[in-house]
């Protein structure tokens, strides 16, 4: 017969595996009833599940380091479901000619390199999911310039400063030459793209939204458009960063992405 404590720890797994389910499906239920397409569907899924499996696993470790005397979880099987530990980024040197690819969920590691090269003084042009606004709320980018990857039909026009929340004078100077760009117009991108880096030779780029421009092109235009990115970084003594979320891609097909890139972190 299982004793009281055993029986305790049972329980606690049951009710916490009921809850988890029951999140996971009301998910499930809330996205299909929104009208995506079933590719959206799979890249938001695959997204959500990565951040479950990484709370979930730091808790598991939180409390092995709280419990380390209990026989609770054995340190095998903590390895085993570990997500590897991203490389700190203020340890990556970044060269000029090289391109990076970081790993991650969510566009965050990505900004932070970017953010210390500007501030080490090098020009510097985002190519971005989230808005103008919602860039430079985020982060300390100075005044560079962001290409907002978005639906809107036109982007011969920037925005105005209104539309970007910007209202002190310096602000607006920053983001007065901000544009938006449809993720399909990849030649209109890539044209905007090389006039940065033809004017600032060595400067930097960074770009997430990797996996919206993956669902409006095919996989093999959008990787024309990285090869031909990179020879432009290479000839102008650049660097380009990408954000990446491994888990909505193929792998085969994040695999070419990879080996694209000079380092993936």
């Amino acid at each position: 017969m299982a004793s009281k404590k055993e029986t305790e720890r049972k329980l606690d797994y049951a009710r916490g595996y009921r809850d988890a389910l029951i999140e996971i499906w009301e998910s499930v239920i809330k996205l299909a009833t929104k009208g995506y397409s079933s590719r959206e569907l799979q890249i938001m899924s695959k997204t959500q599940a990565l951040e479950a499996r990484q709370h979930v696993e730091a808790q598991i470790a939180e409390l092995e380091a709280d419990f380390a005397q209990d026989d609770i979880i054995e340190a095998e099987d903590i390895k085993a479901v570990m997500v590897d530990e991203p490389k700190p980024i203020l340890s990556v040197n970044v060269k000029p000619g090289n391109s990076y690819m970081l790993k991650e969920p969510k566009p965050v590691r990505c900004f932070k390199m970017y953010e210390r090269e500007i501030a080490n003084g090098k020009p510097g042009l985002c190519v971005s999911r989230m808005s103008p606004r919602e860039v430079r709320d985020n982060y300390s980018i100075g005044r560079s310039k962001v290409i907002w990857l978005c639906q809107y039909e036109s982007h011969d026009t920037p925005l105005p400063p209104s539309a970007l929340g910007l209202e002190s004078p310096a602000t607006e100077q920053a983001g007065a030459n901000d544009i938006y760009i449809q993720p399909a117009a990849l030649p209109v991108l890539f044209s905007h793209v090389t006039n940065f880096l033809d004017g600032n030779p060595g400067g930097i780029i960074v770009l997430d939204g990797l996996e919206y421009m993956a669902l409006h092109n095919k996989f093999s235009s959008l990787m024309n458009f990285l090869q031909m990115i990179n020879e432009h970084v290479k000839q102008t003594g650049s660097c380009l960063v990408i954000s990446a979320n491994p888990m909505a891609f193929d792998a085969k097909q994040f695999s070419q992405l990879e080996t694209e890139m000079s380092q993936v972190l």
